[in-house]
Protein backbone atom coordinates (compact mmCIF):
# COMPACT_ATOMS: atom_id res chain seq x y z
CA UNK A 1 0.00 0.00 0.00
CA UNK A 2 1.56 3.33 -0.79
CA UNK A 3 1.96 5.89 2.18
CA UNK A 4 0.15 8.92 -0.14
CA UNK A 5 -3.18 7.08 -0.56
CA UNK A 6 -6.22 6.27 2.14
CA UNK A 7 -6.49 2.95 3.75
CA UNK A 8 -10.19 3.17 3.13
CA UNK A 9 -11.11 4.34 -0.12
CA UNK A 10 -6.99 4.75 -1.87
CA UNK A 11 -7.80 8.43 -2.17
CA UNK A 12 -4.76 10.69 -2.93
CA UNK A 13 -6.12 13.36 -1.10
CA UNK A 14 -5.53 14.43 2.70
CA UNK A 15 -5.92 17.11 4.50
CA UNK A 16 -4.37 17.71 8.21
CA UNK A 17 -7.25 16.99 10.81
CA UNK A 18 -7.94 18.47 14.17
CA UNK A 19 -6.05 17.42 17.18
CA UNK A 20 -7.68 15.83 19.93
CA UNK A 21 -6.64 14.98 23.53
CA UNK A 22 -5.77 11.09 22.40
CA UNK A 23 -3.08 12.71 19.43
CA UNK A 24 -0.77 12.54 21.77
CA UNK A 25 0.92 9.57 21.56
CA UNK A 26 1.41 9.87 18.14
CA UNK A 27 2.24 13.11 17.64
CA UNK A 28 5.55 12.56 20.48
CA UNK A 29 6.35 9.26 17.40
CA UNK A 30 6.20 12.31 14.54
CA UNK A 31 2.78 11.33 13.12
CA UNK A 32 0.17 13.86 12.09
CA UNK A 33 -4.05 13.23 12.24
CA UNK A 34 -5.04 13.40 8.78
CA UNK A 35 -8.46 13.01 7.33
CA UNK A 36 -9.49 11.66 3.79
CA UNK A 37 -11.33 14.43 1.67
CA UNK A 38 -12.94 11.47 -0.20
CA UNK A 39 -14.37 9.33 2.36
CA UNK A 40 -13.46 11.56 5.53
CA UNK A 41 -12.18 8.95 7.36
CA UNK A 42 -9.29 9.53 10.19
CA UNK A 43 -5.37 8.08 10.24
CA UNK A 44 -2.38 9.11 11.05
CA UNK A 45 0.46 9.33 8.55
CA UNK A 46 4.68 10.87 9.31
CA UNK A 47 4.30 14.38 9.94
CA UNK A 48 6.87 15.01 6.77
CA UNK A 49 4.50 13.22 4.77
CA UNK A 50 1.30 14.63 5.62
CA UNK A 51 2.83 18.15 4.98
CA UNK A 52 3.41 16.88 1.81
CA UNK A 53 0.20 15.27 0.64
CA UNK A 54 -1.72 18.17 2.53
CA UNK A 55 0.08 20.62 0.32
CA UNK A 56 -0.09 18.30 -2.92
CA UNK A 57 -4.16 18.32 -2.27
CA UNK A 58 -3.96 21.91 -1.52
CA UNK A 59 -3.11 22.46 -5.20
CA UNK A 60 -5.14 19.46 -7.01
CA UNK A 61 -7.84 21.63 -5.32
CA UNK A 62 -6.75 24.92 -6.26
CA UNK A 63 -6.47 23.37 -9.98
CA UNK A 64 -9.01 21.73 -10.14
CA UNK A 65 -11.14 25.21 -9.27
CA UNK A 66 -9.17 27.45 -11.23
CA UNK A 67 -9.98 24.75 -14.40
CA UNK A 68 -13.57 24.62 -13.72
CA UNK A 69 -13.61 28.33 -12.86
CA UNK A 70 -12.24 29.12 -16.72
CA UNK A 71 -15.53 26.77 -18.13
CA UNK A 72 -17.65 28.16 -16.60
CA UNK A 73 -16.99 31.66 -17.58
CA UNK A 74 -16.14 30.49 -20.98
CA UNK A 75 -19.80 28.92 -21.53
CA UNK A 76 -21.28 32.47 -20.53
CA UNK A 77 -19.11 34.68 -23.17
CA UNK A 78 -21.08 36.16 -25.90
CA UNK A 79 -19.72 37.67 -28.81
CA UNK A 80 -20.38 40.72 -29.89
CA UNK A 81 -23.49 40.94 -32.60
Amino acid sequence: MKTSNCRYCASPGFRISKLRPKDWPHLLLGNLPVRCRQCKQRDYRNALIALKLNRESKNRERDWRLRHAKDKHAGTRHSPA
